[in-house]
């Protein structure tokens, strides 16, 4: 058998330098402590006894594989596979690093229905009225709605840390459990800023700017009080002129952030939380016109040291080419993959945390929220703000927001395993929501229900109730009840997904890449015109490629846990990462046909005539376009039609 055969399909005899560990497991699977004997050979870990079927591969608690029992039973490789074995390996800041101990767990696959969340916010209002009404907000959740769990976070002066939050939602949350419903307490640094500079003084997130503009920044997390003022300023360069502002913000890259987050958790589980949640991590809001035009670096010490030690970069260096326009185009671009990498690295690396944390303090049960996007498009605001780390944060279900465009919302489902993604969806009026749940239900998500935005309540209702109202008015609507229960019938019955046939892959640092013509090109038009035929796309950025995301099941399908893909289309891909694709898709007896695109609309016909004469399963179209602000568009079904489950069930509206 062909060495790339053994390298990707995972599934081919040990190797002689292959370090194997055997397990027998019983009815239930079996968990395991596992140290593999070296981070530079295969790790083929082989569990028989298993029952005909599927089972879930976890470590450390996050699902890196669904295999059937013969597939385990012959061994799977775990250092191909997105494992803190591959990662350590991978990891250039821990080079030389000893094999770490992870937890192994093989289980059948579950189902596990996904929550009914609502969103519900403190405000200062929350605080004048003595909390009032948003105890007999819990009250009405918990006797008028099917909501079972409430994802709760601030938009008010106080910090989260402060007496006054810590009373409130200590109360809110007893009222919650009073009637069934968890709650998921927002537990982010960021809502705890004074009490992290009293503890880490001097550890900011730093900006370059070059060009005279001084930041203002701020955002929801910000609570409409302070921003992320600046708080110190210096030059930066001299003979530029650039100037290095600090700002009202933990430093990303603190030494210290980690445990910062962590205790937060720890305070928050002993207040009564069920769970924790981080919603839209990253760096400060990078909407301003310096950022999209290139004038605005993020910096700090702790960064640099970080950047030095991934990639062996200069990270001041590098912000002096990029900001002065020096260099040549291939120096430019260069220095743009080092520091949209480091972006990346580090952001990634503090949603896994995140998630293993979460699980660590409130249990292996606990539902980590929320989404990882920040504005809802695949496009340059996410790229400085978090690297577009969306796909590496950690969760079990795929959370996103407003018009996260389809493919991305189901390529993040597949990468996590739950039987659905999560959109946050609000409205203006309380009589579209009906709608928006079944267009997300026909292309495979469920709804997190957000208060009405908008609409005329009254002047004489005071805030608190006002927000009440806007929340109440959603579940008050005809048909609504009727439509969420027929889909908790289906969350019950099936884990199956909706099915796709199509996997698109797209170049990470490619799309990044302002210096390049495949910048913000992540093949959106590929996926709404294939989708606009019937076939769903699931949507992965280039670095899922190395991550072990995807494999070569023993049928010779290319296969991201339990999806298997007829088609894939690589899109502005590098020329390490098309060249590792094609070796997996010319592997003996595979059976997905790569399209590697050049031009949008002949891949899209290519593969739609491929799927059509193979008999492929449809979806329903996206035929609805959306507007969201003044960021974009994306497409969703119409309110109507009928979806297939990759088991054969059929959602129907």
């Amino acid at each position: 058998m062909k060495t790339k055969a053994i390298l990707f399909a995972l599934l081919a005899p040990l190797v002689a330098a292959a370090a194997t560990t055997r397990k027998a497991a019983g009815p239930d699977g079996v968990e395991f402590d596992h140290r593999p004997r070296s981070l530079a050979e295969p790790d083929v870990l082989v569990v028989s006894g298993l029952a005909p079927g599927d089972w879930e591969l976890r470590a450390d608690g996050r699902l890196v594989g669904v295999f059937d029992a013969a597939e385990l039973g012959r061994g799977v490789d775990a250092m191909a596979l997105d494992t803190p074995s591959r990662r350590l390996a991978r990891d250039p800041l821990r080079r030389g690093a000893k094999p770490a101990v992870w937890r192994v767990s093989v289980r059948r696959r579950a189902i596990v229905p996904p929550p009914v969340d609502v969103f519900v916010c403190l405000t200062d209002a929350d605080f004048a009225d003595g909390g009032a009404a948003l105890l007999r907000l819990a009250g009405a959740l918990g006797t008028n709605t099917p909501c079972d769990l409430v994802t709760l976070s601030l938009r008010c002066r106080n910090d989260l840390d402060s007496e006054p939050v810590r009373e409130l939602a200590g109360r809110f949350i007893a009222a919650c459990h009073g009637h069934g419903i968890r709650v998921v307490v927002d537990a982010d640094p960021r809502l705890a800023r004074d009490r992290f500079f009293a503890e880490h003084p001097g550890e900011a997130t730093q900006l370059v700017v070059f060009g005279g503009w001084r930041p203002k920044l701020s955002d929801h997390m910000t609570g409409g009080a302070r921003g992320y003022d600046v708080t110190a300023e210096a030059v930066f360069d001299e003979a530029s002129g650039a100037k290095v502002y600090d700002l009202f913000n933990p430093d990303v890259f603190s030494p210290h952030l980690d445990a910062f987050s962590r205790a937060l958790l720890e305070e928050w589980k002993a207040l009564g939380a069920d769970s924790a949640m981080r919603d839209e991590w990253g760096l400060p809001p990078t909407g301003d016109r310096n950022f999209s035009e290139h004038r605005a670096f993020w910096y700090s010490p702790a960064m640099a040291a970080y950047h030095r030690a991934r990639c062996g970069g200069d990270l001041r260096a590098d912000i002096l080419l990029l900001g002065a326009g020096a260099g040549t185009a291939a120096e430019r671009g260069a220095a743009i993959r080092r520091y949209e990498g480091t972006i990346l690295a580090r952001n990634a690396e503090i949603e896994r945390l995140h998630y293993r944390e979460t699980k660590r303090l409130f249990g292996d049960g606990a539902f980590v929220a929320k989404h990882p996007t920040w504005l809802p498009v695949v496009d340059r605001w996410d790229f400085q703000k978090n690297g577009l780390d969306w796909w590496a944060a950690d969760r079990d279900f795929a959370q996103t927001d407003e018009i996260t465009p389809v493919a991305v919302r189901l390529g993040m489902a597949k990468k996590f395993g739950g039987s659905v993604w999560l959109n946050e969806g609000y409205q203006d009026r309380p009589e579209k929501y009906l709608d928006a749940v079944k267009r997300y239900a026909l292309c495979g998500g469920r709804m997190v229900f957000h208060r009405v935005y908008g609409g005329n309540w009254g002047d004489s209702i005071p805030a608190p109730e006002r927000r009440n109202r806007q929340t109440l008015a959603i579940f008050e609507q005809p048909g609504l009840a009727e439509a969420l229960a027929k889909l908790r019938e289906i969350d019950r019955a099936t884990a199956a997904q909706l099915d796709s046939p199509v996997a698109l892959l797209f170049g990470h640092f490619e799309a990044m890449d302002w210096s390049a013509p495949t910048y913000r090109d992540w093949g959106g038009a590929i996926a709404d015109g294939l989708h606009g035929r019937g076939w769903a796309v699931d949507a992965y950025p280039s670095t899922e490629l190395g991550a072990g995301t995807f494999r070569i099941d023993a049928e010779g399908w290319l296969r991201v846990n339990h999806q298997r893909y007829r088609a894939v289309v690589a899109k502005n891909l590098g020329g390490e990462d098309l060249a590792a694709l094609r070796r997996m898709i010319a592997a003996e007896g595979v059976r997905t046909t790569l399209h590697v695109a050049t031009d949008d609309a002949a891949a899209v016909a290519a593969v739609d005539a491929e799927l059509a004469a193979a008999g492929a399963t449809k979806q329903p179209p996206l035929a609805v376009r959306l507007t969201f602000w003044h960021y974009g568009s994306a497409r969703e079904p119409a309110p109507s039609g009928a979806a297939t489950l990759q088991d054969g069930t059929k959602v129907e509206f």
